[in-house]
């Protein structure tokens, strides 16, 4: 068992809610070894898997179902840490989300926070972003469009921003033209 993973389980364990809403990393008996890569964690709806190498944890690889793997640019550590903040925001005591924000809009949205350097994922939409402050986190994704392949709106983004502290996402309100959902 990978060090990184290791340390998931016992920090996952401190919670009595799951951390994941989005992804599922699979307890350690569920870790399925094919083709010299563990099966480790998983979508909610089972159609994109990521894998370690066994002889190598590091390399990670991810694949749509049935699809070609494909190496991951985050090693072990890192993805988990980049999954971890990204279900922050679907966990968050309040949030805005809209699937929809001009990239006009962005400046105004992501300006009191700073982009986490990450090395990127492919999943749910490659190009994604993550940005924090010590009260804020969101994610900034492509805006995609329905069905396969998978394709983006130019110009488009999915943007999710969390917080604690519900009057923190005020500011929000002001942006022109973003529709916001809220918590």
């Amino acid at each position: 068992m990978p060090e990184p993973l290791k340390e998931w389980y016992v920090l996952s364990g401190q919670w009595n809610n799951a951390l994941l809403a989005t992804r599922r990393i699979r307890n350690p008996h569920q870790i399925d070894i094919r083709d010299n890569l563990a099966v480790f964690m998983e979508d909610a709806t089972g159609d994109w898997h990521w894998a370690f190498r066994t002889d190598d944890p590091n390399l990670v690889f991810d694949a749509e179902l049935r699809g070609s793997w494909e190496l991951c640019d985050e090693g072990l550590a890192e993805l988990l840490r980049h999954t971890a903040l990204s279900e922050a925001t679907f966990n968050a005591r309040s949030w805005r989300e809209c699937g929809h924000v001009e990239e006009a809009s962005l400046p105004a949205i992501l300006e009191p926070m700073t982009q986490v350097a990450f090395g990127g994922l492919r999943w749910p939409a490659p190009g994604g972003r993550v940005y924090m402050n010590d009260s804020l986190l969101a994610e900034v994704l492509p805006a995609m469009k329905p069905g396969a392949p998978r394709e983006a709106y130019a110009g488009y983004f999915y943007v999710r921003v969390a917080s604690p502290v519900r009057e923190r996402l005020d500011f929000l309100d002001q942006v022109d033209g973003v529709d916001w959902l809220r918590k």
